[in-house]
Order: C-alpha cells, then sequence, then structure tokens
C-alpha cells in the first residue's frame, strides 16, 4: 500500500540511502549506499521485468539490467560495482570515464538510468520500519531522458533535511562562500568525464557556494545556466515567510540540466556536499 513519499524538510527520516564521492588516483566514483533496511525494498522494487526497468532499456537501448544487488555488479549493462559492507549495507560504486565514443557515452548513460531508478525505488514511505545510524540528509528525484529536443533531460530536483541547512549556514558563518571539497569534485568529475575537451573550459565557469547567512546553495556548471540551487525560503513558499528563521531544510531545484553529462557531474558534487554534511552531523554528536 502506498503510503506517500519521504519529506525530509520539516521531519527527519531514517536514512535509506545516501551518496559519497570517492577518488582514488586518477579514478573517481560515485558511490551510492542502500542501508541494511532498504536494500530488500531495491530488491523488490527493481527486476529485470519491471515496468521502470523497461521503460529505461526502451529509452535508451540497454539490453539488460543486472537486478541481483548481492552479485558483483549491478544495474544497466552491469555498470555498477557492488560492495558489500559489515553492516548490511551496500555500496553501488559507478566508476566515471571519459566519454569519448559511443560506447562510453552508452556506459555514462547506464550509470545514470541506474541511480534514476534507484532513487525512484527509495521514494515512497516504506512499509518496513527503517533503522539506521544517519538521518536522510538528501532525496533526490532525476529526469533521466536520452534525447529530449528542448531540453531538461537531466533534471535535478530535491529535498535537503535540516542538517544539511545547518552545515551550509555554518560553513557560510566560519569559512565563507567557497564549498571547497563541492568545488573540488564538481571540477573533478567534469574533467573525467569531458577529457581534453572539458580541460579547456575555464574553471570560472563551475562554481560552489553558499551564498546567503541562509544557507542559499549555488552550484553550477556550463552549459545554458546550468545548475542546481535551494530555494529561498521568503519567495518560494509565500504562505511560510518564516521558514527560513524556523528549523527547517530546504528544497533543491535545478535550472537547465539539459544533458546527462551535466547530470553526473552535478550529483558528483551533491555525493562531495553529503560527504560533508556526514562529517558535520557526526562531529555534533560528539
Amino acid at each position: 500500500m502506498f503510503r506517500g513519499f519521504i519529506h525530509i524538510v520539516e521531519e527527519d527520516f531514517p536514512r535509506m540511502y545516501s551518496f559519497s564521492w570517492r577518488e582514488n588516483g586518477t579514478d573517481c566514483s560515485i558511490v551510492f549506499q542502500v542501508s541494511r533496511d532498504a536494500v530488500d525494498i531495491v530488491t523488490e522494487c527493481l527486476k529485470e521485468d519491471s515496468y521502470m526497468i523497461d521503460c529505461e532499456k526502451q529509452e535508451f537501448g540497454f539490453k539488460k539490467f543486472g537486478a541481483d544487488i548481492n552479485a558483483k555488479r549491478y544495474g544497466f549493462e552491469d555498470c555498477a560495482i557492488v560492495n558489500q559492507l559489515k553492516d548490511g549495507s551496500i555500496e553501488l560504486i559507478f566508476k566515471l570515464v571519459t566519454i569519448n565514443n559511443d560506447q562510453s557515452m552508452q556506459y555514462i548513460f547506464s550509470c545514470a538510468a541506474t541511480i534514476h531508478v534507484l532513487l525512484n525505488s527509495l521514494m515512497s514511505i516504506p512499509e518496513k520500519e527503517i533503522k539506521d545510524s544517519l538521518p536522510q540528509f538528501m532525496t533526490i528525484s532525476t529526469a533521466c531522458c536520452k534525447n529530449k529536443p528542448h531540453g531538461h533531460g537531466g533534471n535535478i530536483h530535491g529535498e535537503f533535511s535540516r542538517d544539511v541547512k545547518r552545515y551550509l549556514m555554518n560553513h557560510y558563518e566560519k569559512k565563507g562562500e567557497i564549498l571547497e571539497e563541492v568545488f573540488s569534485a564538481l571540477i573533478r568529475a567534469a574533467e573525467k568525464i569531458g577529457g581534453k575537451r572539458s580541460n579547456r573550459l575555464s574553471k570560472l565557469l563551475y562554481w560552489a557556494k553558499v551564498r546567503e547567512k541562509n544557507g542559499f546553495l549555488s552550484i553550477e556548471c556550463p552549459g545554458n545556466s546550468c545548475g542546481l540551487n535551494t530555494d529561498k525560503p521568503d519567495d518560494y513558499y509565500s504562505l511560510c515567510s518564516k521558514r527560513e528563521e524556523r528549523d527547517f531544510g530546504m528544497d533543491l531545484i535545478c535550472h537547465n540540466v539539459d544533458t546527462i553529462s551535466q547530470q553526473i557531474v552535478l550529483i558528483a558534487a551533491l555525493a562531495a556536499l553529503s560527504d560533508e554534511v556526514k562529517k558535520y552531523y557526526l562531529q555534533s554528536k560528539e
């Protein structure tokens, strides 16, 4: 029975999934971690013959979906490496590659589509009780379209919990605007995917900043003003003009995320942000 979607702006919810950013020499990866209690939900929702999987196969021409989350590989065309952790949670590792031919482009498509269906499978309030030592910091939803004539094929939306907002406000107060770790991941992911073509672009075309004391986030990458922002509570929510003064989270919105490549780069930035929020959260509990 459908129990509604998970909303974390005003209420905390135990973690079902999280993103992380990982670098190892020249390699870099987006890591999608499924918490122990959510593994069964993913397994039940994402079967080889499920409707969501079939839609993405038709959109991108994928031949298979590795649905066994306990195997060594997972996802469309087995794009993700599976790492089973001792606490029962599972890491799905999406290693980024340089797009230099149709095969590498199809691989990036398979990563984005796999992340897309994973997020869809974990967006609803489950019937079973979820327990985890961490709260859900971010809920993310993506579009995943190969060819969309008017753009917006890689849209990203979601919600940030109050813990993310607290981190951003604290960062602005103590360290200033620039989110160094997020900016670094943004650049690193863009350079990895774009190769030499991306390296010729000025780093001035990228940024990751906390723009205001209320934690207003702005992340941008090359494109038609392509990027992510959090809402400004006093103008985006006219019925709740005092929202920024209360201990609420924020909505995440995007602008002109037209391609899957842009989407992957921005998810890398969100993954790095999630890592920093986790560190801040754990330190606050000491």
